[in-house]
């Protein structure tokens, strides 16, 4: 017999509306910024560090670039300078996320694009593991997403 209770009508104080964090599906991490990074950016590991600091630093993702293309999640902070905090959806809902307009399906799967910090449609080309699920059409390289938790 399972003691879990969740609530999937967790309602926001300030709007009544649904709550991101219902049910505590959403998982959001801290990260040092391993350079400028943009809220709503998609985000990499910076395996340019050294040691542990691989794991706990990130940067935008970028699939021009093996070392950064494969994408954990979406910044949900501005970074404007490598050592600044920078909180990371690593599982979960992520509104308005930095997604390119040619993500024209509800459903399509992502991963990171050529446009550092921006996800695409995940392709039979692509060699990384897709990370996220547009839950809307993109418009304005911005979309509602739901990230897989693959790295969570």
């Amino acid at each position: 017999m399972s003691n879990t209770v969740q609530a999937l009508d967790a309602k926001d104080r300030s709007t009544g509306a649904s709550s991101i964090s219902a049910s505590d599906r959403r998982k959001v991490i801290t990260f040092k910024a391993g350079a400028a990074i943009v809220a709503k950016n998609a985000v990499a590991f910076d395996t340019s560090a050294t040691g542990a600091d691989r794991v706990v630093t990130v940067v935008k993702a970028d699939n021009a670039t093996a070392a950064t293309a494969q994408a954990i999640g979406f910044s949900l902070d501005t970074a404007t300078a490598a050592g600044q905090l920078v909180r990371v959806v690593v599982q979960g809902y992520v509104e308005d996320a930095d997604v390119a307009n040619a993500v024209g399906t509800v459903g399509t799967t992502l991963n990171s694009g050529g446009t550092a910090g921006r996800a695409i449609a995940y392709g039979a080309g692509n060699d990384q593991a897709p990370f996220a699920q547009a839950l809307e059409v993109a418009g304005g390289n911005t979309c509602d997403v739901w990230v897989l938790g693959l790295f969570a």
